[in-house]
């Protein structure tokens, strides 16, 4: 198998150590899973401009796929955390909290700036949010 070094930065490799430990995988079996994800749920890149999407793009596409996760599960499941958020994350439940942030601020605090899908458990139907943002263009 061919092998390649890759340098991370300081964030994205402490967000691969508590992976680690969470999961009991080891650190090549987290990182060949997440580019396998990464690889799937990429879109092919545009054929009149040949770039590749931007990560606000695959991040997007990422949530949209946590959602239909959720929305996979049984209703016993989903209905088990009635009331309450649920954080879904590579498909499962993975946290849950009656308040919104403190689910929010848990999940940042154990997988970092990693896409993660907080909803409500008792959401009827997929919601869509624009999330408009500046941006400057340095040049």
């Amino acid at each position: 198998m061919p092998t390649l070094e890759v340098t991370l930065n300081e964030p994205v490799y402490v967000a691969l150590i508590q992976a680690t430990r969470l999961s009991r995988q080891s650190a090549d079996a987290i990182v060949q899973e997440a580019l396998d994800v990464f690889f799937r749920m990429a879109p092919q890149p545009a054929k009149d401009t040949g770039r590749t999407p931007s990560a606000t793009t695959w991040r997007r596409a990422k949530i949209h796929a946590e959602a239909e996760a959720w929305r996979a599960l049984p209703d016993t499941t989903r209905r088990r955390y009635s009331g309450e958020f649920v954080a879904v994350h590579e498909g499962q439940v993975i946290d849950h909290d009656f308040d919104r942030v403190t689910l929010h601020l848990r999940v940042r605090g154990r997988l970092g700036d990693a896409p993660v899908l907080i909803t409500p458990a008792d959401a009827p139907a997929p919601r869509e949010f624009q999330m408009l943002s500046p941006h400057i263009n340095v040049m």
